[in-house]
């Protein structure tokens, strides 16, 4: 009889639940529950955008030296990481939820494993800053493709200045050759011209996205240019000059840079392999590393200093010159 009753139950299942979700889906299209979600998402895009619009005006008009607080850092950096044309919806608020939940699993698998509260907590640091790295990590990656496309960049502008030697027409119009980065900046660039903004703030919002000198330090001569009625082909034509000099130093540079991750990276596999030798060798030491504050100190230490060399190996690319 059972069996019968299981057999009944298996074969009603799958059409109750296509009736269930058939059901759902009509009352939530009944109260425009869809709608309401999307004017929500609407308006929190909205906030987020004004904040980073008051956060960037302080910066600038209000008090340049003045300090940024957690939440306006990490703003700007989730502007400068270009992580919201991959997930619209992240914020500082949301990218600290993620943080505290990554610290807190990060912990206690630490925890469960080792029964050492002081690694728990120095695993809860590190998680809760992983997110936060991640976007440096991408903002620094941003930060070279840039760089990388600066000079076909500044010869797609300068074409379109023969044109018209308008800096706002010059980026619209260039916007369907550029790579991304520099598309979804020309497009915010274009949509706040295009709908009454200042262009000289458009500028200035273009320059903040980026954390290279040579981009800023472009499109502070074509704000200079707009500001005093300059030429700004004649402002591209003496940048594109400038790059070539610097593109060969730039060489220079990826080549150091490589020599030097290489170098770390062949530390810390050596480190490594050591560490895990050394227990598998002497399977006593794992009692010791567990149950002896000495052991423990060890661990945390080891644990700081790989975490910590794998962050330089993943931002000792900075373009900060």
């Amino acid at each position: 009889m059972l069996l019968l009753v299981a057999k009944v139950f298996k074969v009603l299942l799958l059409p109750l639940f296509i009736f269930i979700m058939y059901e759902t889906l009509t009352f939530l299209k009944e109260r425009k529950i869809d709608e309401k979600i999307r004017s929500g998402v609407e308006k929190y895009n909205r906030d987020y955008e004004d904040r980073i619009t008051s956060i960037k005006y302080s910066q600038y008009y209000v008090s340049k030296n003045k300090k940024k607080n957690y939440i306006d850092g990490l703003d700007l950096l989730i502007e400068k990481s270009n992580i919201r044309y991959r997930i619209p919806l992240m914020t500082s608020e949301v990218l600290i939820i993620l943080s505290l939940i990554l610290a807190i699993i990060l912990s206690l698998v630490i925890y469960l494993q080792l029964f050492n509260i002081l690694a728990g907590i120095v695993v809860a640091i590190i998680g809760y800053n992983i997110p936060s790295i991640g976007l440096k990590v991408l903002a620094n990656k941003n930060a070279r493709k840039v760089d990388n496309y600066m000079t076909s960049f500044v010869n797609i502008l300068e074409n379109f200045c023969y044109i018209k030697d308008d800096i706002s027409y010059a980026i619209t119009n260039a916007t369907p050759y550029l790579k991304e980065p520099l598309k979804s900046y020309a497009v915010t660039y274009s949509l706040t011209v295009n709908y009454g903004g200042d262009p000289f703030e458009a500028l200035e919002d273009l320059k903040d996205k980026v954390d290279n000198k040579r981009f800023k330090f472009l499109i502070k001569n074509l704000q200079l240019c707009l500001k005093y009625k300059g030429q700004f082909i004649e402002v591209l034509k003496e940048s594109k000059e400038s790059m070539k000099s610097y593109q060969i130093e730039r060489d220079k540079r990826k080549k150091a840079v490589e020599r030097t991750r290489m170098t770390i990276l062949a530390m810390l596999v050596v480190c490594i392999v050591l560490g895990v030798g050394s227990v598998s060798m002497n399977p006593m030491l794992i009692l010791v590393l567990k149950n002896t504050f000495a052991g423990q100190v060890i661990v945390v230490y080891n644990i700081a200093a790989i975490s910590f060399t794998i962050y330089k190996l993943l931002t000792i690319e900075k373009f900060d010159y």
